[in-house]
């Protein structure tokens, strides 16, 4: 660019030096140099201003390109905060579903459920660090490929740099051949000014036109290779990028079928272990709800045994008072004899009594007559003896039997006590039985909600996660 600026230079001092003697032919000939310089200079322009199209093309293609990845990038930031929202619920289920178990302890035996969900908040802490780790090597790749785009960015911003100097160097030698054109016109003036002396000018016009065509080749050559190196540069930055596009797709493409390998091992795996928690719940439900069931079948036999001892009592008891009523009735039957024996036995010695002094003082009265009394009636009272002591014998045997009937009675009484308060507890055992079977039912069922929950979550986070492996 300085020589082509220098052989201007010394043109347009040859021009002003040789413009005292122009001719006609010369000034033909140099409008003929002007218009070719003009038309070298629009072809110039025209190039250059293709160039800068394809420079702005270049670079709204490369802008865009930007903006879809900076699109794709807020998407992926965007799905793995929901993942990781996704985590942290799952989280806070799992230690729900801790808290939970302390209110039902029955339900599982406290160790193995205690490892069970153990082990089941150590792998889903580990998926979530594998997860995390995805998702921090996804950064790390898409700060290398931002680091690429800027880099890319930054070759061609040097290219636009050197396309600017380029056009800075061709406003420079338009505005020099401004000033020749000018000077050019300002020798045409003169020409006319001074026709007589264009003979003594022919050879040096001559020699200077042969100068302009060495230097318009030198300025064509210049052009053609400037437009080569700027052709060349963009054919290297369009290679470059097919290349980081290319590289790109092929580990987004390796990336996601290795990624999805793991997530479907995963998936089986923990589809593998919740059926195998599922079958040792059930299992072990169903081995307490058999243990349950048993215990309520004994508890409602020994109700049964109870009911059908508490009639036996009853009907015993109800026998004991029909035969304590019947001895005391014979017992009032016997006394009530008794004293009608007495009052007879009394009222027979007083009747005796009376005969026996009545006897005596006949006795008397006949001592002198030699007569003999009659005889006592003692075999008459010897047998009233006897039969009143046996009915009092009698009676103490009914006092007796009476004594020991009301013993019986109360024996009874605290048996039928005793039977009832057996029947209350055993009833109270059936109730609290049906109650714990009530709630082992609600803590499974609720059980089976938490983990039908649980599959929808992991079933919709694998689902939200299965997208971003595109990208």
């Amino acid at each position: 660019m300085t020589t082509s600026s220098d052989d201007s230079d010394d043109e347009s001092e040859q021009v002003v030096m040789t413009s005292q003697l122009p001719t006609k032919r010369s000034l033909d000939a140099a409008l003929k140099a002007l218009a070719a310089e003009k038309a070298l200079t629009l072809r110039c322009t025209v190039r250059i201003s293709q160039l800068n199209d394809m420079i702005k093309f270049q670079r709204a293609a490369q802008e865009k390109a930007a903006r879809a990845a900076d699109k794709r990038l807020a998407d992926s930031e965007h799905k793995l905060k929901l993942v990781q929202l996704m985590a942290n619920q799952v989280q806070t289920d799992v230690t729900a579903l801790k808290q939970r178990q302390d209110v039902v302890p029955s339900l599982y035996p406290s160790e193995h459920n205690t490892l069970t969900m153990s082990q089941f908040s150590s792998r889903l802490t580990k998926v979530i660090d594998e997860t995390k780790q995805v998702v921090a090597m996804k950064d790390q790749y898409i700060a290398q490929l931002e680091q690429k785009v800027q880099d890319g960015a930054a070759l061609l911003a040097t290219a636009e740099a050197a396309v600017e100097n380029e056009r800075a160097a061709r406003v420079s030698t338009a505005s020099e051949l401004e000033v020749t054109a000018a000077q050019l016109y300002e020798a045409r003036r003169q020409l006319a000014d001074q026709v007589a002396e264009t003979s003594s000018l022919t050879s040096a016009f001559e020699a200077s036109k042969i100068e302009a065509a060495a230097w318009k080749q030198q300025v064509q050559a210049q052009h053609r290779r400037a437009v080569h190196v700027l052709e060349k540069k963009v054919a290297e930055q369009s290679q470059v990028l097919h290349r980081l596009k290319r590289q790109c797709d092929e580990v987004v493409a390796a990336e996601g079928i290795r990624w999805q390998a793991k997530i479907d091992a995963l998936r089986s795996e923990q589809a593998d272990k919740e059926q195998e928690q599922s079958r040792a719940a059930v299992g072990r439900t169903e081995t307490l709800m058999a243990q349950h069931a048993a215990a309520l079948d004994a508890l409602t036999n020994d109700v049964a045994s109870w009911e059908t001892k508490y009639r036996d009592v009853v009907q015993m008891k109800e026998v004991v008072q029909s035969h304590l009523e019947t001895v005391r009735l014979e017992c009032a039957q016997l006394q009530t004899k008794v004293a009608t024996l007495q009052e007879a036995s009394a009222a027979r010695f007083l009747r005796d009594t009376t005969n026996t002094k009545e006897t005596v003082d006949q006795g008397t009265q006949h001592d002198d007559a030699g007569e003999e009394a009659p005889p006592p009636r003692g075999g008459q009272d010897t047998a009233a003896d006897a039969m009143i002591q046996s009915m009092i014998a009698e009676v103490e045997q009914a006092r007796k039997r009476d004594a020991h009937l009301s013993h019986a009675l109360a024996m009874a009484n605290r048996h039928e006590h005793e039977a009832n308060v057996r029947l209350s507890h055993a009833q109270g055992d059936l109730h609290s039985c049906r109650r714990e079977n009530l709630e082992l039912l609600w803590a499974l069922h609720k059980r089976d909600h938490s983990l039908r929950v649980l599959e929808q979550r992991h079933a919709f986070v694998m689902d939200r996660c299965n997208p971003s492996l595109s990208y």
